[in-house]
């Protein structure tokens, strides 16, 4: 099904996506219904099937993004060609009229780093914390051991004394 918007949406996502290595748009928008994929069934038949009809959204524009065969969690369970070239998969059905805007922002959010660098830093600084107030605890603990020891306990009532 084509729209002059899903045209619109379509040339902003080749023009402006970042591309995987074999040239193509990470981020594509795509109808329900045109979408296939091989699979495999219980006796090792493959099949070729509408991607998105048991899922019940066949009648939708959805945004697919490309992932790595490296990115797939169970790319075992996949069949050659997808465990080589990776695959496409869903991120954003639109139920409503197609939108750029909406476009534009599942791209820019699923680009950005999971972690800032403030994140991070936060982080680190918790861990270096934690480590000080661990070693911190340790010499007290050491500490109090030598200082509540019998020897320490003559030096401190005059009882004892050190002779070089």
């Amino acid at each position: 099904m084509e729209s002059i918007e899903a045209n619109s949406i379509q040339g902003w996502l080749i023009n402006n996506s970042p591309k995987n290595l074999k040239g193509h748009p990470i981020f594509r928008l795509v109808w329900g219904n045109d979408q296939y994929e091989l699979v495999k069934g219980d006796n090792g038949e493959v099949r070729r099937i509408k991607k998105y009809s048991a899922m019940g959204i066949n009648e939708n524009w959805i945004v697919e993004k490309w992932h790595s065969p490296e990115e797939l969690i169970d790319a075992f369970d996949f069949l050659p060609e997808v465990r080589e070239h990776g695959s496409y998969e869903p991120i954003y059905v639109f139920e409503k009229p197609l939108n750029l805007k909406v476009v534009q922002f599942l791209v820019k959010m699923s680009l950005k780093p999971k972690s800032s660098s403030m994140l991070i830093k936060s982080v680190i600084e918790d861990e270096m914390d934690r480590k000080q107030r661990r070693v911190d605890k340790e010499c007290n603990e050491l500490i109090g051991e030598m200082t509540s020891s019998e020897l320490m306990s003559y030096f401190h009532f005059g009882e004892a004394i050190i002779v070089p």
